[in-house]
């Protein structure tokens, strides 16, 4: 299990890039990001589930993810879906957690206004019942930690209509395209050399913290598209 912590993610087919980018994402077509999960909170606490964060999966069971969403989670009140490309998807397929793991040298954030201070951010889910998979359920590819990862995207839920008014209504599970700060070969999953326009890497933060993109999002782990490393 330790081992999948290090994984570095390889996005096949990304039709965020085919489209013309937006300040608060692109909506993204059931099945156009197979692997992409959400993870609520279904606690009793309110009418409907709330979001928590996004993930990618790794394996039929395995999910992986942000170390500050999963220490946020209650894993017996935690569902995930999958699957779907909408809030709280009546397509999607219904998972839990049965238990998780965060990378071992995780540093969280001094204040949630600083996400771009985490290091580390990163870890796994195991899911209580494995994933078969379908047309709009399977994982996403596993790339070399040689690889060069120049650019990426992420996929989540977050607001694409509403400015300055986080409210669920105005949320829709979308993509984004980042461009890392410098070009560098990935070591592991230490993602740190990004500006903070670009640190959506888990969650955007609120307007009140006067970010540029001012929306909170819910995002997912960092896919990385892929690079031949140079030949030697």
């Amino acid at each position: 299990m330790k081992s999948l912590i290090f994984l570095l993610l390889l996005l096949k087919r990304v039709t965020c890039l085919n489209k013309m980018p937006k300040p608060d994402g692109i909506p993204i077509q059931k099945g156009e990001y197979p692997f992409h999960v959400q993870l609520y909170d279904a606690s009793k606490h309110g009418r409907f589930p709330a979001p928590i964060c996004g993930g990618s999966l790794i394996s039929s069971e395995y999910i992986l993810t942000t170390a500050y969403c999963l220490q946020m989670l209650n894993v017996e009140e935690t569902q995930v879906y999958a699957g779907t490309a909408q809030i709280l998807g009546d397509d999607a397929v219904l998972n839990s957690i049965r238990n998780f793991k965060i990378h071992p040298n995780y540093i969280p954030p001094p204040h949630q206004s600083k996400m771009w201070e985490v290091r580390n951010n990163i870890g796994i889910a195991q899911l209580r019942h494995r994933y078969e998979w379908i047309e709009f359920v399977s994982p996403v590819t596993i790339l070399s930690p040689r690889s060069r990862c120049i650019t990426g995207t992420t996929v989540g839920l977050g607001n694409m209509y509403c400015y300055h008014k986080p409210f669920l209504p105005c949320f829709q599970i979308k993509c984004k395209h980042i461009k890392t700060l410098t070009h560098y070969n990935v070591k592991g999953f230490a993602l740190k050399n990004f500006d903070r326009k670009n640190v959506f890497f888990y969650e955007e933060s609120p307007p009140e913290w006067g970010f540029r993109w001012g929306h909170r999002d819910y995002g997912a782990p960092f896919v990385c598209h892929f690079h031949d490393p140079p030949r030697t």
